[in-house]
């Protein structure tokens, strides 16, 4: 239950940076950095960002700083870089680490039952248990209304060494291809059109895996 528990800001900060991630993805991915290293000083460089990209990463800073996501927040105007210091909290620290993608999508698609007036079973972060011993997490995962299975991993980054193992996943629950969901952030849409074609599930991205839900709700 406390997977699912939506108090707090973690929803709030992850429809900005999801909605955002092109330009936000570069903040994360140095808060990420400066937490797996234990440094005490997240530097965001804005030299050789546009003005668009500047207001952007400095309004999420300000708002990470607001709903203490980190302790401090600078911005020096000789370097042109925004300081920070990292929350060590373990929830934050996990957000930053990937759960923020989970919050990103779970919020989205509770929005969107909710705009269409429905109902549906969802849980993130399900745990399943295979006969032989294996454990699986899901990301997200739902019944649609004719009650099919509809499974949704998120990932940033490399992911191409995790598709033979979801292959393998998805032919076990016996899901639909177009059920089985890899979401990549920041892959392009003809990537993501490519490597469905390619492979035994639906390769998405964070701008058309909305679409993709809402069609098979």
């Amino acid at each position: 239950p406390r997977l699912m528990d939506m108090n707090g800001f973690f929803d709030e900060i992850a429809i900005i940076l999801g909605d955002n991630f092109d330009t936000l993805g570069y903040v994360v991915r140095q808060i990420k950095y400066a937490q797996n290293k234990n440094y005490r000083t997240i530097k965001i460089s804005l030299k050789n960002k546009s003005s668009y990209e500047v207001n952007k990463i400095k309004d999420f800073c300000k708002e990470l700083y607001k709903f203490s996501f980190v302790t401090r927040y600078t911005y020096r105007k000789k370097d042109n870089a925004i300081f920070m210091s990292p929350q060590d909290a373990v929830r934050i620290v996990k957000f930053f680490n990937g759960l923020w993608m989970e919050w990103y999508v779970f919020t989205k698609i509770v929005k969107l039952f909710k705009d269409k007036s429905i109902i549906l079973p969802i849980v993130r972060g399900a745990i399943i248990n295979f006969s032989n011993g294996n454990k699986n997490e899901i990301d997200i995962f739902f019944l649609n209304s004719k009650k099919e299975p509809v499974f949704i991993e998120c990932k940033t980054g490399e992911f191409r060494s995790d598709i033979r193992k979801y292959n393998m996943i998805r032919k076990k629950l016996n899901i639909k291809k177009e059920h089985f969901i890899l979401c990549v952030f920041g892959l392009s849409d003809e990537q993501a059109k490519g490597f469905t074609s390619m492979f035994d599930m639906t390769v998405s991205n964070e701008a058309i895996l909305m679409k993709q839900v809402e069609s098979i709700l």
